[in-house]
């Protein structure tokens, strides 16, 4: 009998011993962390946006009539390909009008820009003071309005080159071209400039980090679920 016991109690101490399930940190942190950098990006996409709308909104374009000056400004900036005083006035106000007629969409990009930024920086502050560890369902707001944003830049690039169009095939614009080739600039064509491009290229860009960052919310969202889960059954016992 003596024996048994004996074998029993070594048989005890020779089996492995179960530890409970620790939740791997890393894996809340590594998801959450992930959002934190597409909200960088995002910010940093946003700020060229603005800087690429406000090289034209900055640029009125106005003739500036200083070869009519005489002297040296006649030769050195134009010559006899200067525009007359008459023309000079023409050509200032068809810069004005067309000015007016472009600065509209170069507006609304600017505005949405310094919005998207400001949004980054607040999910981002969020982040950085651990709100989405002590309330994850933030992180599902977070999931659903980058998912929002990244669909809404599709329609709002389109509107974008298709204002542009509008404007660059309006018939002040065509003026204003016709008048400048006709003494040989080339620098004000109807067509979209380099920076036009840029914004188009940043807002696909916009489209896809946006979209990243929902997807990535949603798995913060599932990783922090399960860490809290083991919490949540030692309190309720």
């Amino acid at each position: 009998m003596m024996k048994n016991e004996k074998c029993a109690a070594e048989m005890i101490k020779a089996a492995p011993t179960r530890t409970p399930n620790r939740v791997n940190m890393r894996t809340p942190f590594t998801r959450i962390a992930g959002t934190w950098i597409c909200q960088v990006i995002e910010f940093f996409l946003n700020m060229l946006i603005i800087i690429c709308a406000g090289v034209p909104y900055s640029n009125t374009g106005r003739y500036r009539d200083i070869a009519n000056l005489g002297g040296i400004y006649y030769y050195y900036y134009g010559g006899a390909q200067a525009f007359t005083p008459q023309e000079a006035a023409q050509v200032q106000q068809l810069d004005d009008r067309f000015y007016q007629l472009k600065i509209p969409p170069y507006i609304f990009t600017m505005a949405a820009g310094g919005a998207l930024m400001a949004y980054a920086l607040a999910v981002l502050a969020l982040g950085v003071f651990r709100v989405p560890f002590r309330q994850p369902p933030v992180l599902l707001v977070e999931s659903v309005l980058d998912g929002l944003i990244s669909l809404g830049y599709v329609p709002a690039v389109a509107f974008y080159f298709i204002k542009l169009k509008e404007i660059y095939n309006n018939q002040i614009c065509k003026d204003r071209e016709a008048m400048y080739k006709s003494k040989g600039f080339q620098a004000s064509e109807c067509t979209f400039s380099g920076t036009d491009v840029a914004e188009g290229l940043f807002g696909v860009m916009g489209t896809l980090v946006f979209c990243l960052s929902a997807v990535l919310a949603v798995k913060a969202f599932r990783a922090v679920r399960k860490m809290r889960q083991p919490r949540e059954v030692d309190d309720n016992f």
